[in-house]
């Protein structure tokens, strides 16, 4: 049995076998490379869809705070946002 190497080199390669497998390896690329552009586009306007949707949804919320003191001794807020312990006094004193 004979000590055998590999004699395997790009020049033992037939130019058409390795010019169809670029062939193929750019078209493989160019088609991925669509497919990623596509699937970005998808992302966005899926997104925007969503804040669309979202936002369609209008929260308004509407507080009223009314009060008048009936000489009990309640504390109200003024406009100031003061607290008012009653006649006579202010702020606690």
């Amino acid at each position: 049995m004979k000590n055998e190497e590999c004699t395997c080199s790009v020049a033992t390669v037939p130019y058409a076998a390795y010019e169809s497998t670029m062939e193929r390896e750019d078209r493989k690329h160019k088609r991925d490379f669509i497919i990623k552009i596509i699937l970005i586009v998808a992302l966005i306007v899926s997104n925007a869809l969503w804040i669309r949707y979202e936002n369609s949804f209008e929260d308004t919320v509407t507080v009223t705070q009314e009060g008048q003191a009936d000489g009990d001794g309640n504390i109200l807020l003024n406009n100031g946002g003061d607290m008012n312990y009653g006649i006579g006094e202010t702020n606690g004193n």
